[in-house]
């Protein structure tokens, strides 16, 4: 592979990508684990390690104006003929709580030291916790973006409190898509193009549930809810936001048991999901 061992994207693709695990590839040009290129992909609680590259980016390359937006991930001891995990040549990502070997990366909540894997010599990627019998606690714990959480707490998936953890392992388990955003929607005849929303969690609930989405690029967003009869009762959100990642909790303390809608819309597309109030 020339750029991206494991992972290339290329030209107006802006994939999710999330809980995958990118091991021992190589790429001749650019990025052993992943390469973006003309791309603004999400990328989001992935491990990318022992990955190589005999030109710049051990574990992600970046070029031709790449602006992508990365969180929750783990790069590590990855090799290149520069030296470094991450190379941009050209674009301006979004780099934030992720660990990131032998470089502090000037983002928000980033760190550089040893994950601590259970045995990543037999390709087990999840981290050590002392509760589950490990000898060590990884400082990935509850280390990821403070507004993604991990739904599914044991030995298996998230770790610690409710926080996500850094690695394949943690973010929203159970609510979000396995691997490329692109191979998930490949069945939809009108996938989302601006945004990606999960399930509410809890769900079903008592009072109060919390919505995320993804805003994939800048739009303009409305996100309502509805009743079984289709009935406006609550908007919760309705104005232009940058790409990211939102949380927005609906209290429903004033309204009776039953099912509910939620609807987010912007300009190009819109999705509706269900949730039921139990009081």
């Amino acid at each position: 592979m020339r750029c991206g061992g494991g992972i290339y994207c290329k030209i107006n693709s802006n994939p999710l990508i999330k809980n995958n695990i990118i091991v021992s590839n190589w790429a001749e040009d650019g990025g052993g684990g992943v390469s973006f290129c003309l791309s603004n992909p999400t990328f989001v609680n992935n491990v990318v390690y022992k990955n190589s590259t005999d030109s710049s980016g051990g574990g992600l390359y970046l070029y031709g104006e790449a602006n992508p937006y990365v969180f929750n991930n783990i790069f590590w001891d990855d090799s290149s003929a520069t030296g470094e995990e991450i190379s941009i040549e050209s674009g301006t990502p979004v780099i934030n709580y992720c660990n990131i070997q032998d470089t502090l990366w000037p983002g928000i909540g980033n760190i550089s030291v040893d994950p601590l894997f259970r045995n990543p010599d037999s390709c087990d990627f999840h981290l050590m916790a002392t509760y589950c019998g490990d000898q060590y606690d990884s400082p990935c714990i509850d280390a990821g973006h403070p507004d993604s959480v991990d739904n599914i707490l044991d030995c298996q998936f998230g770790l610690g409190g409710p926080r996500s953890d850094m690695g394949a392992y943690g973010g929203n388990n159970g609510d979000w898509p396995t691997g490329i955003w692109d191979d998930f929607i490949s069945e939809n005849k009108n996938p989302p193009q601006d945004f990606f929303i999960e399930q509410n969690y809890p769900n079903p609930f008592n009072a109060s549930t919390t919505i995320r989405f993804f805003l994939i690029k800048s739009a303009n967003v409305n996100l309502a809810v509805y009743d079984l009869l289709g009935r406006k009762i609550r908007t919760l959100l309705d104005g232009r936001l940058q790409a990211g990642l939102y949380s927005l909790i609906w209290d429903a303390e004033n309204y009776s048991s039953g099912t509910y809608f939620y609807t987010i819309r912007s300009a190009s597309s819109f999705e509706t999901k269900k949730m039921i109030l139990i009081k």
